[in-house]
């Protein structure tokens, strides 16, 4: 496959999984690994009463900023594969685009703490 994000968490493992899963297996297995770990730590953090008192979280910006988190990597995506930048220059693209894309959305309608 050509972009494959748990690669870059899970590091060899994944050579490990394409050689039992096959190719595409792999790939498979290893990505739904990774979104599985993401969705136990946000659903952790969600309930987390006195973590998130004490960062200031509440449910809905904890969502904006999973929402953010998932615009992040899908332009990094995007500008990796389809406008094949080179990986740091698509990362701080995205990163940017990001930012002002949270900037202005913040600025028009503010989520309430």
């Amino acid at each position: 496959m050509g972009f494959n994000p748990a690669s870059l968490v899970f590091g060899e493992f994944t050579v490990t999984l394409s050689a039992v899963f096959g190719g595409f297996g792999g790939w498979l297995v290893g990505n739904l690994m990774l979104l599985g770990l993401a969705v136990v730590i946000i659903l952790a953090a969600i309930n987390r009463v006195a973590l998130r008192q004490q960062l200031g979280l509440s449910n809905k910006r904890l969502r904006w900023h999973a929402s953010l988190g998932i615009c992040l990597f899908l332009q990094y995506i995007f500008y990796s594969s389809n406008l094949t930048f080179p990986p740091v220059g698509a990362f701080i693209t995205a990163l940017t685009m990001t930012v002002i894309i949270g900037w202005s959305l913040e600025s028009v309608a503010p989520i309430s703490s």
